[in-house]
């Protein structure tokens, strides 16, 4: 009878110390590689982290409403290095509510609420200050070199024609018939049209909350490729043709 018991009490307590080593289990960092921007800090489930240049290291400035559109990504234990991830770059620290926050060579990461889905990057140099992390802990500013796709004059004529009726019937309203902006962004010199990814996903979901509609359910295929051909190469802007594939790979 005694020896059941004890044998009882062991496993109660293993298990406790089971169950106490998996609360402790902290969040995993790990790599994913965006077509444009390459190879990037993910967190367990794929979605982006991003840091924030106007942090210092170690601290976290962004709060209130920038901790909504920016939510800080935290731990309930050490944070765990995945594959490509330099475990002696990762830290924590406390933000003012308590959370423990996970740092990467002292930069607080972040998530973007607007990233609806393991991938996205749509955060992704927004208002110059928001960053995609490199695996050694660098902000990821220019896009890797890319071979844009391969059109004749005549495809690449025909989609900027099409692409010129879409933005005038539908986009010119908010950005300004020669890409300056009105209520919406300017598009022209917006470094942002270079993200092939970001400006797909913007046209197809829109950006509600800042008055942008999603004109996935309006617009087909071709004419999204068409407009975001067009803005992308129209005024000074030079970034390449986007095809009807890679928007429809992207529903």
């Amino acid at each position: 009878m005694r020896t059941l018991r004890a044998a009882a009490l062991l496993a109660a307590a293993l298990l406790l110390v089971v169950a106490a080593a998996q609360a402790a289990t902290g969040a995993t960092i790990q790599t994913a590689t965006d077509a444009t921007y390459g190879l990037h800090l993910t967190d367990a489930d794929g979605n982006s982290l991003y840091l924030y240049t106007q942090d210092t290291p170690q601290a976290s400035t962004c709060v209130d409403a920038c901790a909504a559109n920016w939510p800080a990504f935290t731990t309930d234990g050490d944070p765990v290095a995945g594959d490509g991830v330099d475990a002696s770059l990762l830290g924590t620290l406390t933000r003012g509510d308590g959370s423990v926050q996970v740092t990467y060579a002292g930069a607080p990461l972040y998530r973007y609420a607007r990233d609806a889905k393991p991938g996205a990057i749509n955060g992704q140099r927004l208002g110059g200050v928001f960053f995609l992390v490199s695996p050694q802990g660098k902000a990821i500013q220019d896009a890797v070199a890319q071979a844009a796709p391969t059109l004749s004059d005549a495809e690449l004529a025909a989609l900027m024609n099409e692409g010129q009726q879409t933005f005038a019937a539908n986009c010119a309203v908010c950005h300004g018939d020669q890409g300056q902006g009105k209520v919406g962004p300017a598009f022209d010199k917006n470094a942002n049209l270079g993200n092939t990814n970001y400006v797909i996903d913007t046209i197809l979901g829109g950006i509600p909350p800042h008055g942008m509609p999603a004109w996935g359910g309006v617009l087909t295929d071709e004419q999204i490729a068409s407009v975001a051909t067009f803005i992308r190469n129209s005024w000074s802007n030079a970034y390449g043709p986007v095809t009807q594939d890679l928007v429809t790979a992207h529903r």
